[in-house]
């Protein structure tokens, strides 16, 4: 069965948000797991299971119990994340999440781990007693200030012994595989030469920024001037009805000889999220009716009510309504404090051209001065600049990372943007780009100079045997893991014993 990754990414997130008060660890479990990360799985619902089965490669077994495979690799997981991150042990959610992470990566290691051996099972190799024993000698548990201690092998228990032994023949059958998996794997030079490339050539950018959010008053008001009838506004209740038009002319019958009915008839018919309320809107502007109503005409029937008055049976986009006004409308006063708010909040939301195409004139603006970095500061703009940096798309961790000091959130995705990355790098020098929409905001890039970074081929040389590891690993980790042949019940058994409601 194949894992759905980006379901195994957010299942701990799934299960807090779901429940809040009620998902939390046993006492045991935050001690010995969380806290120490270290000891055998302690769990409510484990009782004396000496083995755990989170799943299967072929007919193997992918099992915990103390001392094996998985066991070790939980504790060495645990024991990184337990040096390499600040534990907040009074936050349980949080140590979910950490105790997910280590039992599932030492899951998926254990998975690779039988599998890589079931498939030397297969095949001829074999590793011989005298390079286990030279294992044993040099990397062997039984060093003592980096020698081989005799006194150390003799008081060790002899099943201790075989296991280690074991482990160790495992291990060497596990590299041989790999090694043989990489055998006569070539790569092109000129690939090795694209790749220096990338990194060698450099670029320095001054990028121009204006948020969104930033948009002035005095635009805002001269929208809303224009565009007056839209703030309009009326306090309403309402019945909504789904199942058809002569549902809702029965409804509005009734509640339009008894209008003082229109609100327990809300709460007992209305499939609204105002239904619990008895249908009571609230305050309502005449933009909010045009979204809702199918025919706009509709919506000055609406605006015309009287103070206890019930509106006709009118279509929506999904069904039919009927309004009832609780107050009489109202004009909308502009000069009121929370005014430029409410029409701002609507420009945001339905109509973010008027922003955006506001903020591009102003870059135009600034793109055709003489003098770039004047004319940004003078229309508002914030100004940056990069450090030297290559193409890097994703953030690969081979190339150097772009560094722009007290960036914004929408500059800190620079080098996820590949649309960005092309405008940059295809800039002349001094030459300023047009303007980027880049989520709130818009930029203008501005290149400063071009470099080149001589020490990166000779890195590069450097670690290319390590790079292609890298990708063999990956290679066949992916391979494995979303093999037909292996039976993936890690999320299911993870719940199980170490999550309780």
């Amino acid at each position: 069965m194949k894992t759905n990754k980006k379901t195994e990414e957010t299942i701990v997130d799934k299960k807090i948000q779901k429940h809040p008060l009620l998902y939390v660890f046993s006492f045991i479990i935050l001690i010995i797991i969380v806290v120490t990360f270290i000891g055998s799985p302690v769990a409510r619902n484990m009782g004396g299971a000496p083995r755990i089965v989170f799943g299967k490669w072929i007919n193997k077994p992918i099992e915990f119990y103390p001392g094996n495979y998985f066991s070790e690799q939980r504790d060495t997981l645990a024991q990184n994340i337990e040096r390499n991150s600040n534990v907040d042990r009074s936050n349980p959610e949080r140590q979910l999440e950490l105790a997910y992470r280590v039992w599932r990566g030492a899951f998926e290691r254990t998975v690779i781990h039988t599998a890589i051996l079931w498939m030397i099972e297969k095949s001829s190799v074999k590793i011989s007693n005298n390079r286990i024993d030279k294992m044993l000698v040099s990397y062997g548990p039984y060093l003592v200030d980096g020698k081989f201690s005799i006194d150390r092998y003799n008081n060790t228990q002899v099943t201790d012994r075989n296991r280690f032994r074991a482990r160790i023949k495992e291990s060497l059958m596990q590299q041989q595989y790999i090694a043989d998996f990489l055998y006569g794997a070539k790569t092109s030079q000129n690939e090795r030469d694209i790749i220096s490339s990338i990194g060698k050539n450099e670029i320095t950018l001054d990028i121009a920024y204006i948020s969104f959010n930033s948009f002035p008053d005095n635009e805002v008001t001269s929208f809303a001037n224009k565009n007056i009838d839209l703030f309009k506004s009326i306090e309403l209740s309402k019945i909504t009805v789904l199942s058809g038009k002569k549902d809702a002319e029965k409804i509005y019958s009734k509640v339009n000889n008894n209008p003082d009915s229109f609100s327990d008839t809300a709460i007992n018919q209305s499939v609204d999220s105002y239904a619990n309320i008895g249908g009571d809107m609230g305050k309502v502007y005449n933009y909010n009716l045009k979204l809702e109503l199918k025919n706009s005409s509709d919506t000055d029937k609406v605006f015309e009510l009287k103070r206890g008055e019930i509106s006709p049976v009118l279509e929506t986009s999904n069904g039919w309504v009927i309004y009832k006004c609780n107050n009489n409308s109202q004009d909308f006063d502009l000069s009121a404090p929370a005014s430029i708010n409410i029409v701002k909040t609507y420009i945001t939301i339905y109509e973010p051209g008027k922003i955006e195409d506001y903020f591009t004139q102003k870059a135009m603006e600034v793109k055709s001065s003489d003098n770039f970095k004047n004319a940004a500061l003078k229309n508002n703009f914030s100004l940056y600049k990069t450090s030297s940096f290559p193409i890097n798309y994703r953030d690969h961790n081979i190339f150097k990372k772009v560094e722009i000091e007290n960036a914004p959130t929408d500059l800190r995705i620079f080098n996820y943007n590949q649309d960005l990355l092309e405008k940059a790098f295809s800039l002349k020098e001094k030459e300023v780009s047009d303007p980027i929409t880049l989520g709130n905001s818009v930029i203008l890039l501005s290149l400063v100079e071009k470099s080149e970074n001589n020490d990166f081929s000779t890195t590069i040389n450097s670690i290319w045997p390590y790079m292609l590891q890298q990708i063999a690993d990956r290679t066949i980790s992916n391979f494995i893991l979303s093999s037909d042949n292996f039976t993936d019940n890690f999320n299911v058994v993870f719940d199980k014993y170490f999550v309780t409601e």
